[in-house]
């Protein structure tokens, strides 16, 4: 799904949308740029459609902000004027007029995403926009994206306006945890009927509404939604540890469950530390195993040069995905080192 990058961001809205009049539209759409237009009949101040879609069309005008080769505007329609018999009161209509002078319908849904694609497909023009990493979610294929998953889901309506509020904040969250592969952060649209199966389980009234998917578990989102409270709840239910800018942290990778295994693998000869490798099923984390293996053939000092060796990588400029690998093989590598210590300090009290 497309997530425009401009006022919106900040939660301002900037919209430059042409208003067009008897005088004006002629002109415009005659123009040597292609336009947009909104067609309603008396848009202000008592069509409901039109209030409704008004937030949606200002993002679009937003995100073609910097193009002088398309024009987005709106005009009160009269009958007199344009003589648009498809026109009827109470509804809206939208019209591409190109500067070939051939007039497009647009038939499909008013939505953002669908009005930016029929643009791109009618005139090549795209818009300012970056990917967004938020999964969109539907009857088709919800099972298929959560399954074996823990998954953020938003259920959210195309016209509410607290859900508009969220979509900054909810994309940044996307952000963060893009390299994670088992954890997602996905919406589904709610007045789209094909989705009305899902939106029963979850018993969705309000919007939005968050709920969080693990396996067959449904955990309710109730917190404030803020970056830093969304933040903390997934890296609870993710078991992962990642910071406001994407980051890991020094627990990232960390599994306590496997320090009594390390323990007395540290603890015993490598022919015993191979029997013990042989053997083991507890531990399925291959980085586990490899500091393991290291051990055997180098020593135990294969961990404190090892660490030494990816923090210096650490400090350079990487991507994301290696600075991930690295920074969880070293607190890993510092987690046996740590165990190391406490075990050589409890023997050295006895």
């Amino acid at each position: 799904m497309f997530k425009f990058i401009l006022a919106i961001l900040i939660g301002i809205a900037s919209a430059t949308v042409l208003d067009l009049n008897k005088d004006s539209f002629y002109s415009v759409v005659n123009g040597d740029a292609d336009v947009l237009v909104e067609l309603v009949y008396s848009y202000a101040p008592w069509c409901g459609h039109c209030k409704n879609f008004e937030s949606t069309y200002n993002s679009i005008d937003e995100a073609f902000d910097y193009t002088n080769k398309l024009k987005i505007a709106k005009i009160d329609v009269s009958f007199e004027l344009l003589n648009y018999d498809v026109i009827e009161i109470f509804q809206l209509a939208i019209k591409l007029f190109k500067k070939d002078s051939e007039i497009v319908d647009y038939k499909d849904r008013r939505d953002f995403d669908n009005i930016i694609n029929f643009i791109n497909q009618q005139v090549g023009i795209k818009p300012m926009v970056e990917e967004s990493n938020v999964i969109e979610l539907d009857g088709g294929n919800y099972q298929s994206l959560t399954d074996g998953k823990t998954t953020l889901i938003e259920f959210y309506v195309p016209w509410c306006k607290h859900c508009k509020a969220v979509e900054p904040i909810y994309t940044e969250l996307s952000k963060i945890f893009k390299y994670e592969d088992n954890c997602q952060i996905a919406k589904l649209n709610v007045d789209n009927k094909d989705n009305k199966e899902i939106v029963d389980q979850f018993n969705v009234s309000g919007y939005p509404t968050f709920n969080l998917v693990k396996n067959e578990e449904k955990h309710i989102y109730n917190k404030a939604r803020t970056l830093d409270h969304f933040l903390k709840f997934l890296n609870e239910h993710c078991k992962t540890d990642r910071d406001l800018n994407g980051e890991l942290g020094d627990k990232a990778g960390v599994n306590h469950e496997y320090n009594a295994i390390i323990v007395r693998f540290l603890r015993s000869n490598n022919q015993q530390r191979l029997e013990i490798i042989e053997t083991l099923n507890e531990i399925s984390d291959k980085v586990y195993l490899r500091v393991m293996s290291k051990i055997i053939s180098d020593g135990v000092d294969y961990l404190s040069a090892e660490s030494n060796r990816l923090n210096n990588l650490l400090a350079t400029n990487l991507r994301q995905e290696q600075k991930d690998k690295f920074k969880i093989k070293s607190n890993i590598l510092t987690h046996f080192g740590t165990l190391l210590a406490a075990d050589h300090h409890q023997h050295s009290e006895l």
